[in-house]
């Protein structure tokens, strides 16, 4: 990502019932052609339903390290499925 562009982004939405909704994007920027190729890999095994596959994806990231416990991980994607 190209440091120079890097900005915090916060949208807030009043919903039904009034519900705040909150989201923050965090720091954005540009994503590299690499980083691109990769997230696409990541949705399309999310569009999937295959948990496994984004465990991979996400290790072959970087974003996964030997810290994490995959179990409680791979739970928690399906669950979230």
């Amino acid at each position: 990502m190209d440091s120079s562009m890097q900005t915090p982004i916060h949208l807030i939405y009043i919903l039904d019932n009034n519900i705040i909704c909150y989201i923050d994007f965090g720091m954005m920027g540009i994503l590299d052609e690499e980083f691109k190729h990769n997230l696409a890999e990541l949705i399309i095994y999310f569009i999937d339903n295959n948990v496994s596959g984004m465990i991979n994806q996400l290790t072959y990231m970087g974003m996964i390290n030997n810290k994490v416990d995959i179990k409680s991980l791979k739970y928690d994607l399906t669950d979230m499925m």
